[in-house]
């Protein structure tokens, strides 16, 4: 089949000339999202200290950038404040469901981290008794 002839479309979608000059006319502008909104500043973890990696952890809202990914991808424009608003209005529940899980998240490693916290300094205060043999 010769390359500029017309291959005819099933159910009404472009054929190949069509395709090739829609994306000839797209050019640069479609572009895969590299970035997603809490990720434009963060920390290098393997360059960093593990107090940089706790605070750039605790700084991310993994759930909501999930969330702006999702209005990223099923809403069409340039910008993504758009898209997020849209997705919010038409999925309220899925909106509050990925900001409690973020919540969630934060509140359990913090927790954690306070348990840790504790553990170590109750034992540095109460050291371990010794055993009687060793006395």
């Amino acid at each position: 089949m010769p390359d500029g002839a017309e291959v005819s479309a099933p159910s009404g979608n472009p054929g190949v000339n069509q395709a090739r000059e829609i994306l000839g006319r797209a050019g640069d502008t479609i572009k895969p999202v590299d970035r997603v909104p809490s990720a434009v500043g963060d920390v290098a973890f393997e360059e960093s200290g593990s107090s940089q990696f706790l605070v750039s952890f605790l700084s991310r809202s993994i759930f909501f950038d999930y969330f702006c990914l999702v209005a990223d991808r099923q809403f069409r424009g340039r910008s993504l404040e758009p898209k997020v608003r849209k997705l919010r209005e038409s999925s309220p529940r899925f909106f509050k469901i990925c900001i409690v899980a973020d919540l969630m998240l934060k509140v359990l490693v913090g927790g954690v981290l306070l348990c840790a916290a504790a553990a170590v300094l109750y034992k540095t205060v109460m050291p371990l008794p010794l055993p009687p043999w060793k006395a």
